[in-house]
């Protein structure tokens, strides 16, 4: 028996051991133990490196997708933690966290976690087995709805990427903060010329916005806050309503940011660009782009055709215009 397994485990305390060796959890002697004995068992290197693997694509989806829906949120929540951290504040939970007593809570919970009659349980594996089935349809749907990265004209691909991925954002942005609620929490400087002065200083550079005396009773300023558009070392969203020549409402947003460290957007001063974005288009508005000292400019526009060079005159873009 001992020159099978020199280790002596059995099976779930392997099972154990490899799993802690994937998380990185192993001290150096049980680390040197085990490599031992999967350089005789290659299933069991085999089983290591699906160990290693799974973490890997775990990582990557938590990563890329950090968004959790509030009902799966609390229903995790509800499975995983007591009442105590269910009823918790943030602050709270980060008070509960370094208290020893919980630590040492959670440690002792791995003990459990580790014996055999924790794994036949019904409700385990069934909760096991559904958090798999969870895993397995996030990466399936990622997969079948992948679609590569092709360069546009005179772009890279990471350029090509960054338009849609700003496309996606201020849009989305842009809708949400369409709504009462959701502007009044995030957009709070409601003068412009306050904002404009915010993140000037913000910024430490000149931020141009539009001058709303020359167009009085067409276009107002909602308000202004700070945002978090992809790539930029600070940003800020400013909100405006309008009206057509018909009286129908027109809503703009206008994103300014510092201009990321690469030139993401390769785009030249006094110069508009119309961006060709999937995401805006199929929401039903137009987006258009400039850099001028630094900071760069985002303009969502619900503006019809006819009237887009009059929105971009009034937000203080340059006339000459060419395509991204």
């Amino acid at each position: 028996m001992s020159n099978e397994n020199p280790l002596n485990l059995n099976e779930m305390t392997l099972a154990a051991k490899i799993r802690a060796c994937a998380d990185g959890e192993l001290r150096g002697d049980e680390c040197a133990q085990l490599k031992a004995y999967l350089e005789s068992h290659p299933d069991a290197a085999r089983q290591l490196g699906f160990e290693k693997e799974l973490k890997s694509c775990c990582e990557r989806v938590l990563r890329d997708k950090p968004c959790c829906p509030e009902a799966l949120r609390a229903k995790i929540t509800s499975m995983c933690c007591g009442e105590q951290v269910q009823a918790a504040s943030a602050a709270e939970i980060s008070d509960l966290i370094e208290d020893p007593a919980f630590a040492q809570g959670i440690e002792s919970s791995n003990e459990g976690t580790r014996a055999r009659s924790f794994w036949l349980r019904s409700s385990v594996i069934s909760t096991l087995a559904a958090g798999l089935v969870i895993v397995a349809g996030v990466l399936v749907y990622q997969a079948a709805t992948f679609k590569p990265t092709i360069p546009r004209d005179g772009m890279t691909i990471q350029q090509t990427s960054y338009v849609d991925r700003v496309g996606d954002f201020v849009v989305r942005e842009h809708n949400r903060c369409c709504n009462d609620d959701a502007a009044a929490a995030k957009l709070i400087r409601h003068d412009i010329n306050e904002a404009t002065a915010y993140f000037s200083e913000a910024f430490g550079r000149s931020l141009v916005t539009p001058d709303l005396a020359d167009v009085a009773g067409k276009v107002s300023f909602y308000g202004g806050g700070d945002c978090h558009v992809p790539s930029t070392p600070r940003s800020g969203h400013l909100r405006f309503d309008a009206v057509d020549d018909s009286g129908n409402p027109i809503r703009l947003s206008l994103f300014v940011a510092t201009l990321p460290k690469e030139e993401l957007l390769p785009m030249q001063e006094g110069m508009t660009y119309r961006v060709n974005s999937a995401s805006c288009a199929d929401a039903g508005a137009s987006l258009f782009a400039w850099k001028r000292d630094g900071i760069m400019y985002l303009l969502v526009s619900e503006a019809s055709d006819s009237m887009c060079s009059t929105v971009r005159r009034v937000m203080q873009a340059p006339t000459a215009l060419g395509e991204l």
